[in-house]
């Protein structure tokens, strides 16, 4: 595989390339010989980045990357807009000179710290994209003694926590992205332990977000209602979860989305589409009174008004 990759490099001269360097857990573990996979110690691939390191535009590296690898990524990857990496060492700061970030524009992090994402966050100025997921806790007192962190050109705040904690709070009162116009989060819980922060989340909220992108949990429908009747700019909700139609689940946000004619399109994705007649009647007519719902079960989209559906 690296020797194909090698090959295609010099022939496809100029152009630039998105890598994707992805195994699976075992793969890595194992020691795996697939001839499919280019592993990190295949000293062909260290070549290919190596020696073509400005040639790539986007670079996914799914392993933990030696430190010595640092150095020659901030100074050689020099067209690279977009990187995802896992396991940044907590002291990245002091690896990777501050100007390296300001080239990147997208930027996904995984298995980090909260203040390694709050330090990229602030070194990278030009960020229209942040996606941070499986986050290391941190002390909520050490997070909040953190200078602030403002973004102004991101427009995508993802976070993706396990569970909803006081850290995860900590980010929503240390950081500030005024041209934000999407907000994923994944760090709720219960409806009581999301109204202990709901606060602070509505005042994270920017007076530019249009879309609000929740991971669904049980009973936290009233907090939903409460933010997006106080941000009536939010005109997209996207709820991702495999219960969305169990009681107490799904109807409550149902009737939140009904109830706040401001909000102007659904998405849902889940596991399961056998909603009940129910629902899908209400979802018709909201369809019917020129709402958008759009549904994804799994890899396909649930058409509505299918006579098998």
């Amino acid at each position: 595989m690296s020797e194909l990759l090698q090959t295609f490099l010099s022939r496809a001269s100029g152009a630039l390339l998105n890598l994707n360097l992805d195994w699976e857990e075992e793969d890595l573990l194992s020691g795996s010989t697939n001839p499919d996979l280019m592993h990190p110690t295949d000293p062909l691939l260290r070549s290919v980045l190596i020696k073509h390191p400005s040639r790539f535009r986007s670079l996914k590296m799914a392993w933990k990357l030696p430190r010595s690898y640092f150095n020659h990524l901030c100074t050689s990857f020099t067209s690279l807009v977009e990187l995802h990496i896992k396991f940044v060492p907590n002291d990245i700061d002091k690896l990777i000179p501050a100007t390296f970030f300001l080239q990147l524009t997208s930027l996904h992090l995984m298995s980090v710290t909260i203040s390694v994402c709050l330090t990229l966050l602030s070194q990278s100025p030009n960020l229209m994209q942040f996606h941070c997921g499986y986050i290391v806790r941190e002390s909520i007192s050490d997070i909040m003694k953190r200078p602030m962190v403002m973004s102004e050109k991101l427009e995508w705040f993802d976070w993706k926590s396990p569970d909803a904690e006081l850290s995860d709070v900590a980010v929503l009162k240390r950081s500030r992205f005024p041209q934000l116009k999407k907000l994923t989060w994944d760090a709720l819980n219960t409806e009581y332990e999301f109204s202990q922060y709901l606060s602070d989340f509505i005042d994270f909220i920017p007076s530019k977000l249009i879309h609000l992108e929740l991971v669904m949990k049980d009973g936290c429908a009233n907090s939903v209602r409460r933010i997006l009747a106080s941000n009536p700019q939010i005109k997209k909700l996207s709820l991702i979860g495999s219960t969305l139609d169990l009681p107490p689940f799904f109807p409550p946000f149902l009737d939140c989305f009904e109830s706040l004619p401001t909000v102007r399109a659904l998405y849902l994705e889940t596991d399961d589409e056998a909603f009940s007649d129910t629902t899908k009647e209400r979802l018709r007519k909201l369809i019917r009174d020129g709402r958008e719902v759009v549904i994804r079960a799994g890899e396909e989209l649930v058409d509505l008004n299918s006579e098998h559906y």
